[in-house]
């Protein structure tokens, strides 16, 4: 058996030893099999070109990646062997690549550019998103508070519905691969970060907070001030209102839940962004809850004049009970007397 291997330009043709000409992993056919014009391509192009490993599980991201690195006439003898994913890529060996007919001189750059998938896989987490982060955040499209709300969003620690996360992701991957630009995915992180703030009883302009700003805090010192005038004397009535919105009877309550039942014990006019923004103030473990018991011991006080009118009726009881007795002796006195 021999073989002879004539270069002609891009293509790479071998003798076999019946004499026929045969084209080695023929490109032609892997590129028309692949439409770049469907949305699965496009994407796959783009996961191919961040090198986002972990979603590289067809023939078209492996076709894709061989293309990249100038081996695309070996497409047709890795889909034969079957390796259509990240994983079965990455775990080829030399020998392995002697099985697949892979020549002697691609077989050391194909072993490199393996080596270099090996290492972009040991990157885990949200280590993959630090780049186009950074990008943006450099670009000042993104503010660092945001930066840390999408850290929390891609690891899990903030949990928004799952289309939302995936959007992210593939934003990022898109800006990686250049397939978008940085106002393209600014927009996407903004979009998760008013989904992210909605979630954690956040507003937008928690997420730009700088210096404390003293207009705010007066705001909310008068507000305080409303709220312990209008719930003066009214604090079993406070306390039966919120626990009305506390089925597991544990103490607390969600922030809108707590907005909108305070707001309705205020005076009119009261703005509900002021009550929220002092429920979030009263949220120390950031969960979105509030301890309404807290509140009410904070800014509701008992009804003592209920309390001292119900003293002086049982006084006013007691003494004219005295006086009616104190009658009937008299008159009892009187009958015996005469």
């Amino acid at each position: 058996i021999y073989k002879i291997t004539i270069e002609l330009t891009f293509e790479k043709f071998y003798v076999a030893g019946n004499g026929e000409w045969k084209k080695s992993a023929s490109n032609l056919q892997a590129r028309s099999a692949i439409d770049m014009s469907t949305e699965a391509a496009q994407q796959a192009a783009a996961e191919v070109s961040a090198q986002h490993l972990e979603r590289w599980g067809t023939r078209t991201h492996i076709t894709l990646w061989l293309e990249s690195i100038n081996m695309h006439h070996y497409v047709t003898s890795f889909q034969n062997a079957n390796i259509d994913s990240a994983s079965l890529l990455l775990q080829l060996k030399p020998h392995d690549l002697t099985e697949l007919r892979v020549e002697a001189g691609d077989r050391d750059s194909l072993l490199k550019h393996l080596a270099t998938l090996n290492s972009k896989a040991k990157i885990t987490g949200t280590e993959r998103y630090r780049e186009p982060l950074w990008r943006l955040l450099q670009e000042r499209l993104i503010t660092p508070q945001e930066l840390q709300m999408m850290y929390g969003v891609l690891q899990g620690a903030i949990r928004i519905p799952q289309h939302k996360r995936e959007a992210l992701e593939t934003g990022l991957i898109y800006l990686t691969a250049g397939r978008v630009t940085s106002d393209t995915a600014a927009e996407v992180c903004k979009d998760v970060r008013r989904q992210a703030a909605r979630m954690l009883g956040l507003m937008d302009q928690d997420l730009k907070r700088g210096t404390p700003d003293p207009k705010k805090e007066e705001d909310m010192k008068r507000l305080q001030d409303t709220i312990t005038r209008a719930l003066r004397g009214k604090y079993h009535v406070a306390y039966q209102k919120l626990s009305e919105a506390d089925p597991k009877l544990d103490g607390t309550i969600s922030i809108d839940e707590f907005v909108n039942r305070v707001v309705n014990m205020l005076p009119t006019g009261t703005e509900a962004k002021k009550v929220r923004r002092l429920a979030r103030a009263r949220d120390k473990d950031k969960k979105g809850m509030i301890d309404y018991r807290d509140f009410c011991d904070d800014f509701a006080s008992k009804d003592t004049k209920h309390e001292k009118r119900s003293g002086n009726d049982k006084k006013s009881s007691a003494r004219s009970k005295y006086s009616d007795s104190s009658d009937e002796g008299e008159s009892r006195r009187r009958r015996s007397h005469s």
